[in-house]
C-alpha cells in the first residue's frame, strides 16, 4: 500500500504538481470516437474533415508550455502557450444546470381516413448538470481549430477554420442549450 501511495505521489509531483493542468482532449477524442459516424460527400469521404486533426494536439508534450488557469462567469479556462507562442491551446469547461419541462406533441394516425392529428402533449421533465469541454487551438501553421464535447452526449461540433462539422445522432437530447461559443471565444481572446 505504501508503495502504491509513494508511486502516486511521485507521479503527481513529476508533472507540475497541479492535477488540473492536464489537457483532457485525448480522453474526450477517445470517448467521442466510439460514437462518431461520418457521412460521405457524394459517395466519398471529404478528406481533412474528420476530427483526427485534433489528435496531434491531444498527444503534445506540454512540458515546455506555460500553463494558466482562471474562472470567469460560468467558465473554467485552462490555457497552454508554447515557449515560442506559435501554439495556444485553451480548454474551457462549462457546467450547465437544467431543470425544465419539454412538451412533445403526440401524433395520432387514423387508419380509416389516413390523416394524422395532434393529441395531448407528452410532458418530459429534463433535469441534470451537463458538463461541456470546448477546446480552442490556435497554431500559426494551421487554421483555428475548435472541438466541443459534452460528458454524456459526446461530440457537439468541431470547426476547422471557418468550416463547421456537426455529428449525426439517432437520438437527440432536448431541453438544454449548448454553451455560447461566441462568448467562449471572446473570453479566450481577451
Amino acid at each position: 500500500m505504501k508503495m502504491i501511495l509513494g508511486f502516486c505521489l511521485w507521479a503527481f509531483l513529476a508533472g507540475d504538481g497541479n492535477p488540473f493542468s492536464q489537457l483532457d482532449l485525448k480522453a474526450d477524442l477517445k470517448k467521442d470516437n466510439v460514437h462518431l459516424v461520418y457521412l460521405p460527400d457524394q459517395g466519398k469521404m471529404v478528406t481533412g474533415t474528420r476530427p483526427e486533426i485534433f489528435t496531434k494536439y491531444a498527444q503534445l508534450n506540454l512540458t515546455g508550455y506555460t500553463f494558466n488557469s482562471f474562472h470567469i462567469k460560468s467558465y473554467d479556462v485552462k490555457s497552454w502557450t508554447s515557449a515560442d507562442h506559435k501554439i495556444i491551446i485553451d480548454e474551457v469547461i462549462t457546467s450547465i444546470a437544467v431543470d425544465t419541462f419539454y412538451r412533445q406533441p403526440v401524433l395520432a394516425a387514423d387508419s380509416s381516413t389516413k390523416k394524422t392529428s395532434a393529441r395531448a402533449d407528452k410532458k418530459l421533465h429534463i433535469k441534470g448538470n451537463f458538463l461541456f469541454h470546448t477546446y480552442i487551438i490556435r497554431d500559426k501553421n494551421q487554421p483555428e481549430l475548435i472541438y466541443q464535447t459534452e460528458r454524456n452526449r459526446g461530440l457537439c461540433e468541431y470547426r476547422i477554420g471557418k468550416h463547421r462539422y456537426l455529428p449525426v445522432y439517432i437520438d437527440l437530447i432536448l431541453g438544454f442549450p449548448d454553451p455560447d461559443l461566441s462568448e467562449i471565444l471572446k473570453i479566450v481572446s481577451s
